[in-house]
């Protein structure tokens, strides 16, 4: 007696790309779970170029996430302030604070030089606390995060007047 079937058998090969892939993604979802790589304290010192105030917002967790992700969480009323003229941080750590407010780089730019402008946030519940014009000094500020967010803190914000406006300074 003798079976016969019209299934054909075929063999099936990992590919050395695609256990490279597969181990790239494996890593990748591990990382995601990495807290962001330490910044250091630093006074940053700037003037600002625009202050775009955000409210407080409350964040749901994700049920099975690790870190921050995985609980309820608040983002508190914040600045996302950019600054130009500034001081203070390296050329790797304002590379670095702008990355992780999710500043849009050049992919081709000089990472050996600061990036001509530094985006900071500001936690402030106050609308009206900053203004384009006002230079500032963040005492230790640092940005940290996971993957349920990012978040900044500085012992204090020292604020100069703000500039006066051309129609000011000429009467």
């Amino acid at each position: 007696m003798s079976i016969s079937s019209n299934h054909r058998i075929s063999r099936c090969w990992i590919t050395p790309a695609f256990v490279a892939s597969a181990l790239a993604l494996l890593v990748m979802n591990i990382l995601v779970a990495v807290p962001l790589p330490p910044l250091g304290k630093v006074d940053v010192v700037g003037t600002v170029v625009d202050a775009e105030w955000v409210p407080k917002a409350s964040l749901k967790g994700k049920k099975g996430m690790s870190g921050s992700l995985g609980r309820d969480r608040v983002v508190p009323a914040h600045f996302v302030v950019i600054l130009h003229s500034y001081s203070g941080p390296t050329a790797r750590q304002a590379w670095m604070m702008n990355g992780f407010v999710g500043v849009k780089t050049d992919a081709n730019a000089d990472r050996n030089r600061p990036p001509q402008t530094l985006t900071v946030w500001v936690n402030s519940d106050d609308r009206d606390f900053l203004k384009a014009g006002m230079k500032i000094r963040l005492v230790n500020y640092t940005v940290a995060g996971d993957e349920g967010g990012t978040w900044t803190s500085c012992d204090r914000v020292e604020r100069s007047r703000q500039a006066p406006s051309a129609g000011a300074a000429a009467r």
